[in-house]
């Protein structure tokens, strides 16, 4: 049912990051005559590498809304996936209230002990991705959409269209403890109209097999290697920037 997964080639020794829209995948199984369960998704998933990542993403506390740890969910935008992580015991929380992820296997606790204040630091999810030289696997999802590791590059070499911002709320902990916190984000300069545009970068990536796509079951399968993406975001980061974003005036 799930062999189509074999063709990824993925090693079980990976760690691997899902961004997903799973609704072409499970409309391909019902024209099947087959029922698409996201858990058993999740499980196959788990068969082949040793650690597995879902976005966890809420944007509430930019708001100055309360992020409860436990009980605060991934935004609807994330996907069925990380909603299913979420609500499964064998899955644990990283810690930052924005960009949190929904994390299993061997690498977890390196993962969710992380305690960092900017999003996109090395010392940030994004940065232990790297120095595992983790992959990434979209299904049928646009890198525009979901490519959110691009912004750690940008972090790391300064790019001149975002900045620094913090933002505060009350941040409750795994332990139910409630207190006033302050993080920072990695944000578009709107001033410029600055707006996100990855897919460019998405096609070099492709070119250059460090992003390898596959149609697999009628739905589209890109599998990055995090690690080796770096140097080519950065390059973009410094001399071609509209391969990521491009300006909006209106």
């Amino acid at each position: 049912m799930y062999e189509f997964l074999d063709k990824l080639n993925l090693k079980k020794e990976d760690t691997l990051l899902v961004a997903s829209n799973i609704i072409p995948l499970a409309f391909e199984f019902k024209k099947q005559g087959l029922d698409f369960n996201p858990d058993e998704f999740i499980d196959e998933l788990q068969k082949r590498v040793s650690t597995l990542l879902f976005p966890a993403f809420n944007y509430q506390f930019c708001e100055g809304k309360t992020f409860d740890y436990k009980n605060t969910p991934p935004a609807t935008i994330m996907g069925s996936l990380s909603l299913s992580a979420f609500k499964r015991k064998d899955f644990k929380r990283t810690k930052h209230p924005v960009f949190s992820f929904m994390v299993w296997g061997k690498y977890q606790d390196e993962f969710v002990n992380l305690n960092n204040i900017d999003a996109f630091g090395m010392d940030s999810p994004f940065g232990l991705l790297y120095k595992l030289k983790a992959k990434m696997l979209f299904i049928n999802i646009e890198y525009n959409f979901s490519f959110t590791y691009v912004h750690f590059v940008e972090h790391q070499e300064n790019a001149n269209y975002r900045y620094h911002k913090a933002f505060s709320a009350t941040y409750i902990d795994e332990n139910g403890k409630e207190s006033p916190k302050t993080y920072k984000l990695l944000v578009r300069d709107l001033e410029k109209g600055v707006v996100n545009n990855i897919n460019p970068t998405g096609k070099i990536l492709e070119e250059k097999n460090i992003a390898k796509k596959q149609i697999l079951n009628n739905s589209e399968f890109v599998l990055v290697d995090l690690y080796k993406a770096y140097d080519v975001i950065a390059y973009q980061v410094k001399n071609n920037p509209l391969n990521l974003v491009k300006i909006d005036r209106k």
